[in-house]
């Protein structure tokens, strides 16, 4: 993923800024903690969206420079990909129409086949997610309930806009180390003016869009739903520096402290993780998941001398003992049929068996699952982890196990 967005960034920067600015740029974007594996530890679809949206803006130059067919069915596919990744990508897709119709030759633009096949193109691809929201009452947006608060929710955007922004200071100040000393020089090059405006635009709205419907809906921002938002501002701000002179050695020396910056997270990573086991050695980073989903699918192996194929539970314990085992079952997530429509349920779960699990304390679990088949099997568990001479808290589940039907 990080891969995929820092060759994105570039090719964004080679239009806008010039190939050596973008080259300067993307070994900054190298010292952004979300390209170094700050998230490695919470994977998720806002990581995936940090690589597909810088995608989908560069498919969205290529297509505003040559409006062809081909290039407006590749851009459809890029801004459905983004919006089924995560639903925050419509921020961007809005960034980009707003563009559209404000830059210098939207004329010529419109006036070819591109944005109309990129329209039909992503309308299609977006049929089936819609028509499975509408069968399932637009589920996966409900969770957004949870985040709606009935006070002034200032101090959440405040938060989230000084957090990103502070992040985006680690390339922000890499860069102006390596342009040391600055150089100020006539700019003589042709300007991207078209291009600089699209990235300002679609940085802008990326950017301040969350901010401003966060405050007009009163929705809490949470930090990790920006970490795919910030990505063009690095950019957004070399464009408006065109009179910085970039020279091969400033871009050398980006590379160096690029190089620098990551070994030194890498000799750093072992002190971290050592210095957080001990202050908080209860932290999901560290709970034992993989240990019990190992002791999990061994029981359901011992049993029903077969792999197991379903575990059910709320999303926090269920997603974890899925990953880690061995047979890769499916999971049936928060007692909801929307939130796993793979499954048939409940014939599926009856037909082919499943472990449900709880964590000790959770009574509404348990009252589900004994309300769901009463005739399950009841274990208990609890495991912990050893490192670094210490061990976890006992990680206490409930287990609720139903051998498959004949």
């Amino acid at each position: 993923m990080s891969g995929i967005s820092l060759v994105s960034i570039y090719f964004i920067g080679e239009r806008v800024l010039g190939r050596r600015r973008a080259t300067l740029v993307v070994f900054a974007m190298l010292l952004y903690p979300l390209f170094i594996g700050a998230k490695s530890d919470h994977f998720n679809n806002a990581q995936v969206l940090l690589a597909i949206m810088p995608l989908t803006v560069w498919m969205f130059l290529r297509a505003c420079e040559k409006p062809t067919l081909g290039r407006g069915i590749t851009l459809g596919l890029a801004a459905a990909a983004a919006m089924l990744t995560y639903y925050s990508a419509a921020f961007g897709l809005f960034g980009l129409t707003l563009a559209a119709v404000l830059v210098a030759g939207r004329r010529r633009f419109f006036t070819n086949p591109a944005p109309y096949a990129a329209i039909i193109v992503f309308a299609t691809a977006m049929v089936p997610h819609v028509l499975w929201l509408v069968k399932n009452g637009f589920s996966t947006v409900h969770w957004v309930d949870s985040h709606v608060e009935f006070r002034w929710n200032s101090f959440s955007v405040v938060n989230y806009l000084a957090e990103h922004f502070g992040l985006l200071a680690f390339c922000l100040v890499g860069a102006a180390i390596a342009l040391w000393p600055w150089r100020i020089h006539k700019v003589t090059e042709r300007l991207r003016t078209a291009e600089r405006a699209i990235v300002t635009i679609v940085a802008s709205v990326l950017v301040f869009g969350p901010a401003v419907l966060a405050l007009a809906t009163h929705i809490s921002l949470q930090l990790g739903w920006g970490n795919s938002m910030f990505f063009l501002v690095p950019l957004a701000v070399a464009s408006f520096l065109p009179m910085i002179l970039v020279t091969r050695r400033a871009v050398v020396i980006s590379v160096w402290i690029a190089i620098v910056f990551l070994f030194a997270q890498l000799i750093g990573a072992p002190v971290y993780a050592w210095a957080r086991f001990k202050i908080i050695p209860d932290d999901g980073v560290y709970r034992p998941f993989s240990e019990a989903a190992a002791q999990i699918t061994r029981l359901w192996r011992e049993r029903f001398h077969s792999p197991l194929r379903i575990v059910a539970g709320g999303f926090e314990i269920a997603s974890p003992l899925v990953f880690y085992s061995p047979d890769h079952p499916e999971m049936f997530a928060d007692f909801n049929q929307a939130f796993s429509p793979w499954i048939d349920f409940p014939d599926e779960l009856i037909r082919k068996g499943y472990v449900g699990v709880c964590f000790d304390d959770d009574a509404a679990c348990r009252k589900y699952f004994a309300a769901f088949n009463p005739n399950a099997e009841r274990v208990d568990i609890a495991l912990q982890r050893h490192a670094y001479g210490m061990s976890t808290p006992p990680l206490k589940l409930h287990l609720e196990i139903a051998g498959p039907k004949p």
